[in-house]
């Protein structure tokens, strides 16, 4: 099958963390023998050495007239995930007519079957005009930040909705954002939630023993936005840490709030504050490591003081892969992966008190906490994987 993708964000390498499932999709699709042609945004640097593969071909759209305005998806749209950017607004009528031009010699000359569009605003616009313009059915891929932004406003909420009400397929990352898009107009028949994939083959448990045999490392990964609950999660981190004297408390990312989790941090008393470390962006393909340093995974998501909240974060299932018990809030779609007691533990978003308390049982029974990892991976090997992923997709597609 010819699939015709749009997508605001996409990896430039296999070390880049901008987006990486979206590539992984890509991966999948083309493994089962379709091809791809995916229109994304031309990044600032790095872009030409964007890995394609057999099948699939990334057209980097030029879009910006000045360098300020090169803000379209890979993170730089939205402000702590909770506005956008005005150069945002100033952008997209660029990044739109850039797109929909290559889109449209793309169709001509290749003739797309689907067209399949990643986030619902802006991409879902965008693929919703090529589908008419083609005439070919077109599916839409729901990630979180776009629900959000497309609740956010009236004109945003009619264009939203009139790409769901005309999609054929609305996939959710979450159920959460399955019943939102249902809210806004997706035909309920015509939303589902699908949860995201594991490239299995590069996250998984590690036969050597720990590397930090006498350090138990607390990991939390995410951009440093509000709705990934880290402020909480650092208020908190006391109560397990003062009691687990080898416990230290790592969380990973970049983003708008860190100041705030500097400031949160150096609050505390000099002996937690000293066992909480900030990593700072971490390339994805280092992830594997990091996460096998890791005794327990922690995603303390919320609902954001704006109402943003997460999708499905695809390093929960990557910490389950790699054999590691996972804490996590029953926001967005981790509680639909992870089975509560068995695979991994979740507890009430916004509870920094249980969160605290959770990370803190597992601290205290390392025996238990790897035999949650361990049947956390086989729970993952036998039912996310990006070939399960991939071939839900096709059915999708066909139907």
């Amino acid at each position: 099958m010819r699939i015709l993708q749009f997508t605001t964000s996409y990896p430039v390498s296999e070390a880049d963390s901008t987006a990486p499932f979206v590539r992984s999709i890509a991966l999948a699709l083309a493994s089962l023998g379709h091809e791809l042609h995916i229109i994304a945004p031309q990044r600032e640097k790095g872009t030409a050495s964007a890995l394609n593969a057999k099948g699939i071909t990334v057209h980097w759209v030029r879009y910006a007239p000045l360098r300020g305005l090169n803000v379209i998806g890979h993170g730089r749209s939205l402000k702590n995930d909770m506005r956008l950017g005005w150069a945002t607004y100033v952008a997209f009528p660029f990044f739109a007519v850039a797109s929909l031009i290559k889109a449209a010699q793309i169709v001509r000359r290749w003739k797309p079957e689907i067209v399949h569009s990643n986030w619902v605003l802006p991409g879902g616009l965008l693929g919703a005009l090529v589908s008419g313009f083609a005439g070919v059915p077109h599916v839409v891929s729901l990630h979180g930040s776009d629900i959000f932004i497309a609740r956010s406003r009236g004109a945003y909420r009619f264009m939203a909705g009139w790409v769901l009400r005309n999609a054929q397929r609305v996939i959710a990352s979450s159920p959460y954002l399955a019943e939102q898009a249902i809210a806004l107009g997706a035909g309920p028949e015509r939303a589902h939630f699908l949860p995201y994939g594991v490239d299995v083959s590069v996250f998984h448990e590690s036969d050597a023993g720990h590397p930090l045999e006498n350090r138990r490392i607390v990991l939390a990964v995410g951009r440093l936005v509000e709705k990934k609950g880290f402020r909480l999660l650092v208020e908190h981190a006391g109560s397990f840490l003062a009691t687990h004297p080898q416990a230290e408390l790592w969380i990973a990312g970049e983003g708008d709030d860190r100041a705030t989790l500097e400031a949160t941090i150096s609050r505390r008393p000099a002996e937690i504050a000293g066992r909480i470390k900030l990593l700072g962006r971490i390339d994805w393909s280092s992830m594997p490591m990091l996460l096998s340093l890791a005794s327990i995974f922690v995603m303390p998501s919320i609902r954001d003081s704006a109402g943003n909240e997460d999708g499905l974060p695809t390093v929960i299932l990557e910490a389950m892969a790699s054999g590691k018990a996972v804490v996590a809030t029953d926001i967005g779609g981790a509680s639909s992966v992870i089975k509560n007691g068995r695979t991994g533990v979740i507890v009430p978003a916004g509870d920094g008190t249980e969160l605290a308390r959770a990370i803190g049982a597992l601290l205290s029974d390392p025996a238990g906490t790897a035999q949650m990892g361990g049947a956390a991976a086989i729970e993952v090997k036998s039912r996310y994987t990006w070939d399960a992923y991939a071939r839900s997709l096709e059915q999708f597609y066909s139907n």
